[in-house]
């Protein structure tokens, strides 16, 4: 389920015309017809990101949260990295969104 809520918030929607997450005022919906709607460039981009983020897989952190992020000025650093383990990239940035909830 976090993959399907991730692919769908990261990636679908904001390249999906008059999805309702997507709220702007008329100024920016003009330019984002042009800058991401209408550009077929940037459609495929997203969505071959999302293929790899999903298809691909690779050392990911396993329990990725804002709590095992810690940052300075010059440096970011991943903490609690015992449960990492090779899998798809996604399920890091789905974990990270949904401890925003």
């Amino acid at each position: 389920l976090t993959l399907v809520i991730t692919a769908e918030f990261f990636f679908d929607g904001p390249i999906r015309r008059g999805d309702s997450n997507n709220t702007f005022t008329d100024a920016v919906k003009s330019i984002l017809n042009d800058c991401v709607y209408d550009n077929n460039i940037v459609i495929e981009s997203v969505l071959e990101m999302k293929d790899k983020l999903f298809h691909e897989e690779c050392l990911i952190h396993g329990d990725l949260h804002f709590g095992s992020i810690m940052v300075n000025d010059d440096l970011g650093f991943f903490i609690d990295v015992e449960f990492s383990y090779i899998g798809p990239p996604a399920l890091d940035l789905g974990q990270l969104a949904a401890s925003l909830i």
